[in-house]
């Protein structure tokens, strides 16, 4: 039977078109491995919610990245599979998962997974099903676009020996700015480089200047008037995005001192280097805040609930007589769950480890970092080097 509404709302037609198609296949016992391309706001969250609640007890949802995963209501790809988080596949074979009953594998942000870890899924599915068919005989949908950011340090997904087995359908229309018609035709060309003459007189006249000139971050002066200009507007869920970490530093530097003044507190990492056989440390400045800050969380804190990408707000900073900051309490925005926040180990390199504050603040960040972000107000950084397909990513995050 053909379904054309999910949780009181109606399918569009592309929706209910894909819904089906993947209803009928699976009721029909046929092999399905489909991909379901569409860029951000043309509902791919929707039409996974639908099919979950058709297929619930026979399908699992997964995504790269636990922000993406909690965006579905499901896992992420590591903890799903049982893989190691070292990216080691020889270790796979030890912790194989139970997954009784799987029908259907459903993987959001597809784009975001690379090719060798694509491959690893397919021999997963096969070591946990005990069959040796393409994916262990079970039906696959992937959701994503692949024009958005590839994965970091990976082959794209397409370039996986099993992507040819994958069949393609679209969703085109865009709900995100199903309110602003001629704005969402203009992502639509964004998407694939294109960019009419009109394109061009939009965008000119949204460029920040003084006195003729474009605004460098890299200039003082100019870093000091875009950031008077972003807060005199500035909500939750506005955000400057930059293609490099040392541009969104400065902006949330800036905007913090800025914004609260003499109550910033400039907190430090540990910065450990191996030297004549033993590590010796020093202090870097690691970000500004203040208390009532809003900050992003910059990595997974399964202790404390909270996942990279998501928000909290400053409640209070803790520092030594000294004046160095050695806890942080966040309230999450998410869960209203007080935390309180120490230093953790990142490795740099084969010689040198930080003990930094899983946070930053949250004016600004990169473009990979605001990936599965929906924002009211966006100001883009660009430059001349930025990897293709920033700028649409950026662009397509504005409501």
């Amino acid at each position: 039977m053909e379904v054309s509404m999910f949780n009181g709302q109606e399918l569009n037609p592309e929706q209910a078109l894909v819904f089906n198609h993947v209803m009928k296949t699976i009721e029909s016992e046929e092999e399905l491995f489909l991909f379901v391309s569409g860029t951000a706001g043309t509902g791919k969250s929707f039409l996974i919610g639908a099919l979950v609640e058709k297929m619930s007890e026979f399908t699992k949802v997964c995504a790269p990245t636990a922000f993406a995963a909690k965006a579905i209501g499901g896992s992420t790809i590591h903890s799903l599979f049982n893989f190691d988080i070292h990216e080691k596949p020889e270790n796979d074979m030890n912790t194989i998962p139970s997954l009784p009953n799987l029908r259907l594998l459903i993987i959001d942000e597809i784009s975001q997974c690379g090719a060798e870890l694509f491959d690893r899924i397919e021999r997963r599915l096969r070591q946990v099903t005990n069959i040796d068919a393409p994916f262990g005989g079970c039906r696959v949908v992937l959701f994503g676009d692949l024009l958005q950011i590839p994965p970091v340090k990976q082959a794209p997904v397409f370039e996986s020996l099993h992507w040819s087995r994958f069949s393609y359908k679209s969703l085109g229309i865009n709900q995100r700015q199903s309110g602003d018609f001629e704005f969402a035709q203009m992502l639509g060309r964004w998407r694939f480089g294109n960019f009419d003459e009109a394109d061009i007189q939009f965008l000119k006249a949204k460029v920040l200047m003084v006195d003729g000139k474009c605004l460098q971050s890299s200039r003082d002066a100019d870093l000091s008037e875009l950031v008077d200009k972003f807060l005199s507007s500035y909500t939750p869920k506005s955000m400057i995005l930059s293609p490099i970490n040392a541009s969104a530093t400065s902006f949330n530097n800036r905007a913090s001192q800025k914004q609260y003044g003499e109550s910033c507190v400039t907190v430090h990492s540990e910065v450990f280097k191996l030297q004549s056989g033993s590590y010796v440390k020093t202090m870097a400045p690691q970000f500004t805040v203040a208390i009532g800050g809003r900050m992003m969380i910059t990595k997974n804190l399964p202790k404390f609930g909270l996942i990279n990408g998501e928000f909290a707000l400053v409640e209070d900073i803790f520092r030594t007589p000294g004046g160095e900051t050695i806890h942080i309490d966040v309230v999450s925005e998410q869960t209203g769950r007080k935390c309180r926040l120490g230093r953790i180990p990142k490795v740099m390199d084969a010689v040198t480890y930080h003990n930094e504050f899983p946070l930053l603040p949250a004016f600004a960040a990169t473009y990979h970092k605001a990936q599965g972000q929906t924002l009211e107000q966006v100001y883009l950084e660009v430059t001349p080097n930025m990897t293709p397909g920033l700028f649409f990513v950026g662009a397509s995050k504005n409501r």
